[in-house]
């Protein structure tokens, strides 16, 4: 499993006290891979210099490289029960996108600073993902043991789903990656 140590370069408004509702960014990370001795950009900032009155301020920290495979396999697997047990019209494997990737290694960073569903750039939350996707939500869980956990918590959902028969606040992640 490989690491990657990430920067994010956040241009925070030095106006007085800096609270949260204060807090802007641009978009982008800084990232570097380190790989047999040698770092290597795996993403870059669009914004190098700060604007006036701004500070560029990094957030350090490790992700750790997703296996793939499993993911995929784990919500697979809650794809097709979902479609075998009729809550879902088609059951229909989902397949690893490098983009998608990069755009959840990004928001994982914003998430990890907001805990919200929301850009630390106030851009709109699509703006992360590539352009070619239909998206149709963004599932976000905060724990640190990992994907796999991350997804037998959205899993865990079906129970209020299936009671309910509707999609509120505690079933939205399940219902996203179903369909």
């Amino acid at each position: 499993m490989k690491k990657i140590v990430f920067a994010s370069a956040l241009a925070l408004t030095l106006a007085g006290a800096v609270l949260t509702n204060d807090v802007f960014a641009n978009d982008r990370l800084v990232a570097t891979q380190t790989t047999d001795g040698k770092n290597e950009n795996v993403l870059t900032s669009e914004v190098l210099k700060p604007s006036s009155g701004n500070v560029l301020v990094g957030i350090k920290g490790e992700f750790v490289a997703p296996h793939q495979q499993s993911i995929l396999d784990a919500i697979n697997a809650i794809c097709k029960e979902a479609a075998d047990e009729g809550l879902v019209d088609k059951y229909v494997p989902i397949k690893w996108s490098t983009d998608l990737e990069k755009a959840a290694f990004a928001r994982a960073t914003e998430a990890s600073i907001t805990m919200d569903h929301t850009r630390l750039s106030s851009k709109d939350l699509w703006s992360a993902f590539p352009t070619s996707n239909s998206i149709m939500g963004e599932n976000l869980a905060w724990n640190h043991d990992g994907f796999l956990k991350a997804i037998e918590q959205w899993r865990a959902e079906k129970a209020d789903y299936v009671k309910k028969n509707i999609v509120v606040q505690t079933t939205g992640n399940l219902v996203t990656m179903s369909r």
